[in-house]
């Protein structure tokens, strides 16, 4: 039962990186300046993740199964899980920001140079 369990879980997850990769690929960037011409507004990219929503939902909980069965087996080291996750967590924020701005800083860059002032 418990490799079935981990083939479900390893499958889903595959499933679902595999669907949110697709995803990626096949939406639209936002193009401030027009210079792309692609047509739609990214709704064929959403199927990606809509068809395989219920295998992705089961990913999603089956990790809070494997997350508790892990905490209960290292109890003793606590701190190093909150450590952990909340060093994963910093991390990205970080990178987080860090697209934000460097996104930012790009399409101002490119609408200045296409319409200065």
């Amino acid at each position: 039962m418990r490799i079935l369990f981990l083939l479900s879980v390893v499958i889903s997850g595959i499933v679902s990186v595999v669907g949110f990769a697709f995803t990626n690929m096949t939406t639209t960037l936002f193009d401030p300046t027009g210079d792309n011409f692609v047509g739609g507004n990214g709704n064929p990219g959403l199927m990606f993740v809509m068809f395989p929503m219920l295998i992705i939902l089961y990913f999603f909980f089956a990790m809070m199964l494997v997350f508790e069965k892990l905490h209960k087996r290292f109890l003793m080291k606590r701190k190093l899980f909150q450590t952990c996750y909340s060093g994963v967590f910093v991390l990205i924020l970080v990178m987080t920001i860090y697209r934000i701005a460097s996104f930012e800083m790009k399409s101002i860059r490119i609408l200045n140079t296409k319409y200065p002032i």
